[in-house]
C-alpha cells in the first residue's frame, strides 16, 4: 500500500513541476506537451480512458514538432535509417 501511495504522489509531484515550468517557458509547443503529459498522468491516476479530444491533442502536438515547431529540435537532420524495413509487394 505504501508503494502504490508513493507512486501516486510522485505523478502528482511530477505533474505540478512540469505545469510550472511549461508555464513559465515561452514556446507553446513546451506548453501543450506539458498539458498532453499532465493529462496522461491525471487519466493513469483515476483510471479515465483517453478521449478523441486527448488523441487529437497528441495528433497536432506530433504534427508541430514533426514540422519543426520544437525549438531545440528544429533544423536537426535525422541520421539515415541504417537497417530500413522493406515493403513487398
Amino acid at each position: 500500500r505504501m508503494s502504490e501511495l508513493s507512486g501516486r504522489v510522485q505523478k502528482l509531484v511530477v505533474m505540478l513541476v512540469t505545469s510550472l515550468y511549461a508555464s513559465r517557458h515561452g514556446s507553446e509547443v513546451v506548453q501543450q506537451a506539458a498539458n498532453v503529459y499532465c493529462q496522461s498522468l491525471a487519466q493513469e491516476l483515476t483510471g479515465e480512458r483517453p478521449t478523441d479530444r486527448y488523441y487529437r491533442s497528441i495528433t497536432e502536438l506530433g504534427t508541430r514538432v514533426a514540422d519543426g515547431g520544437f525549438a531545440s529540435i528544429a533544423g536537426l537532420q535525422p541520421d539515415e535509417i541504417l537497417m530500413p524495413y522493406t515493403q513487398e509487394a
